[in-house]
């Protein structure tokens, strides 16, 4: 799968019909992608799991890309990257599942980049022969939910006081699991 990872490229249509291109982070990334988590809200990242405002973080993701790790795809529009996809590869007992998490900065929001970047995502996985797909979400994003219940990850445990913001409030957590292969049934 590397080796296809080194030459993916994708271009794709919004539904207002721009075009963007998807394609691999790259370490020459590193400056784009902290703009682009510059753009995020407060309520943006109270959310988030890392503190994006840390641009040396930011940036040690672009130096130190491991695409058998965590496979991070950019949405690049007019030179401009404005979304990022990730999908990380669980280790040992869990190597059969990957994660996915997605940010897109709010100006392209609402355009349909965020359905096809985890549609994307959800191909890449398959390719890569992965199980299943999760997601964790905070339960107060019902729309984001929503967007990967569309896709046709359900919700299979919700998880209290998981997550805790910086000002110590703790919300609830849903996972969110999307399974990648065709159950077998068997009848007796």
């Amino acid at each position: 799968m590397l080796e296809k990872i080194a030459v993916y490229r994708r271009l794709v249509k919004l539904n207002d019909g721009q075009a963007v291109l998807l394609r691999p982070l790259l370490p020459e990334d590193r400056e784009p992608l902290v703009a682009l988590f510059r753009t995020a809200t407060p309520e943006d990242r109270r959310f988030l799991k890392h503190d994006i405002t840390d641009e040396a973080l930011v940036r040690s993701w672009a130096d130190n890309i491991d695409y058998q790790r965590v496979l991070p795809i950019v949405a690049e529009l007019g030179g401009r990257i404005v979304g990022e996809a990730t999908l990380h590869f669980g280790k040992r007992s869990t190597r059969h599942v990957g994660e996915v998490r997605i940010y897109l900065e709010p100006a392209i929001r609402g355009r349909g980049l965020g359905t096809i970047m985890l549609k994307e995502l959800i191909a890449l996985a398959r390719q890569a022969e992965l199980h299943y797909l999760l997601a964790q979400v905070v339960l107060e994003q019902t729309e984001v939910i929503k967007a990967f219940q569309n896709l046709g990850f359900k919700m299979e445990a919700t998880i209290r006081d998981y997550f805790m913001t910086e000002d110590g409030k703790t919300h609830n957590v849903v996972i969110l699991l999307l399974p990648l292969l065709a159950e077998t049934r068997y009848e007796f």
